[in-house]
């Protein structure tokens, strides 16, 4: 079947409405002073205002460490805005049947159209305060695996590089939807990449593509 490429903030601004909305949320109501993490946070109904990072012991959600699928622990992940650039920039044009839009620097890259298709985004550390601090990316992917925000579908924390599959059901006026999101990141560095897809293949398949690119 044959797929569209749409504008990155049209399509961009669906996606909002799920799994990145869900961790700006988070940001805003345990610390972040980010002004699009308050934006966000005033902007949505979803509970998640605890000041507390829930333990993996009490939210009971978290997995045992889970094989690297994809091999992200066969490359070594970008951890700078211009290593993050370069590698959306070099990209293939189409992964999975879903062409690709134009890369917004180390922003966004994003493939397919609304409620279809992936996104590559990443988050620095302004954008991963908890409880006052900013965390590093294991530990803040162990405290977004403790809220019970997101159903956890696999782990390695341990490592290097850290990893998080996890998915949440989103809805609107046209129905719900099940999103699935990756962050890996080394665990001590600088970014925390996302992969997002509305089907788990399609989210195996970006994320192949990355490191593909990214091993050269």
């Amino acid at each position: 079947m044959a797929r569209r490429t749409t504008s990155p903030t049209r399509s961009g601004r669906r996606r909002l409405a799920g799994i990145a909305a869900i961790l700006l949320l988070l940001a805003a109501a345990c610390g972040d002073d980010d002004t699009s993490s308050t934006t966000a946070a005033s902007t949505t109904t979803a509970a998640a205002t605890t000041t507390e990072a829930p333990t993996m012991t009490e939210a009971g959600t978290m997995t045992e460490a889970a094989a690297d699928p994809w091999g992200l622990t066969t490359v070594d992940l970008p951890d700078t805005t211009e290593a993050i650039a370069a590698a959306y920039e070099a990209m293939p044009a189409e992964v999975a049947g879903y062409a690709r839009g134009e890369a917004q620097g180390e922003h966004l890259l994003e493939y397919g159209g609304e409620g279809e298709g992936m996104s590559l985004w990443n988050q620095d550390g302004n954008h991963r305060v908890v409880e006052g601090g900013e965390q590093s990316p294991a530990d803040f992917m162990e405290f977004l695996a403790g809220t019970g925000e997101l159903d956890v579908i696999g782990s390695a924390l341990d490592g290097d590089p850290v990893w998080l599959e996890a998915s949440t059901t989103v809805g609107d006026e046209s129905g719900e939807q099940t999103e699935y999101v990756l962050l890996c990141g080394h665990p001590d560095g600088e970014h925390v990449l996302f992969f997002q897809a509305y089907a788990e293949e399609d989210l195996d398949a970006v994320v192949e593509a990355f490191v593909a690119t990214v091993e050269g």
